[in-house]
């Protein structure tokens, strides 16, 4: 209703959406294709293979490319930064793992290749006219690969993931226990476990939600790179929020967060004036020891 209103007066309502490529990619359209991936290789039983393959993968530099854990495939505790370094690692890691259906194999590779370059042009800092304009090739041919991989695994018997199960029975578990105590008023212990009874679903791919839609490539060229308006810096300054958090006792640890941010304020100050003093901090150490520079 939203939109067909505004479309009255020729305003369209995907130029109001910026693209957040940490929900909306990394956690969405890969996360999602990931899944289907991984559903795959439970049918074929091959998953096992999967994660022998991403633990066998080699670091690379700092924090670019860190270990990966022997159990890729269950998806447990991963972050954003993971999903992120399992697509870079994606196309080596699921080469020939789909030889028992015909021509599934180049169709994967071809939709992690697609969804490799998408992400590494998304992602750049300093674009120009042709990284924008291969950025716009570059999403028809994701386009077009997401639509052949829907079509070619959909004769494929697909189930839900054990995890998947699991989080769906403790979730329905616990709405179940919630309803059942505020209709008996009473605040004690139940079986919930025994209330909801997940059974294994089975499973299709969507070439067509909303995610796919949200991919408006004119906020490159009008608000600038996907970086400058990215949820992940606010993930990031979470992330030290939640670490002074656990350093405090948890006593009005408000006012405890508001002082260690002061503190730390002041001494960047602090740092700042004696870098514009002594300079470098080698300069710095020589002076208070009495060294020669």
């Amino acid at each position: 209703m939203f939109s067909h209103r505004l479309a009255e007066h020729g305003f369209d309502v995907f130029q109001m959406l910026a693209v957040d490529l940490l929900h909306k990619f990394e956690l969405g359209v890969w996360k999602a294709t990931f899944t289907h991936l991984i559903r795959i290789l439970v049918s074929f039983k091959a998953d096992l293979v999967l994660d022998n393959r991403y633990h066998q993968t080699p670091t690379f530099g700092g924090f670019v490319i860190c270990r990966f854990h022997n159990n890729v495939s269950e998806m447990k505790k991963l972050a954003a930064h993971d999903f992120k370094d399992i697509l870079q690692c994606a196309i080596p890691c699921f080469e020939g793992m789909f030889t028992s259906h015909t021509g599934l194999n180049q169709i994967v590779s071809d939709l992690l290749f697609d969804l490799s370059h998408w992400h590494a042009l998304a992602k750049l800092r300093i674009p120009d006219d042709s990284t924008i304009l291969s950025l716009e090739e570059v999403t028809k041919s994701l386009g077009s690969s997401l639509r052949r991989f829907a079509t070619q695994v959909k004769d494929i018997p697909m189930k839900e993931l054990s995890s998947e199960v699991d989080h769906r029975g403790h979730r329905a578990a616990k709405k179940a226990a919630k309803a059942s105590t505020e209709k008996s008023g009473k605040g004690g212990k139940q079986d919930t476990e025994a209330m909801a009874v997940a059974r294994v679903a089975e499973k299709a791919v969507k070439a067509t939600g909303t995610k796919l839609h949200e991919f408006n490539l004119s906020t490159a060229k009008e608000c600038g790179t996907t970086d400058s308006y990215s949820t992940l810096n606010v993930k990031v300054e979470y992330r030290l929020s939640k670490k002074r958090y656990g350093q405090m006792n948890r006593n009005n640890f408000e006012a405890q967060v508001a002082r260690a941010d002061k503190r730390v304020c002041a001494m960047c100050k602090v740092s700042q004036q004696i870098k514009s003093v002594y300079g470098a901090p080698k300069r710095l150490a020589c002076k208070i020891l009495g060294l020669p520079e």
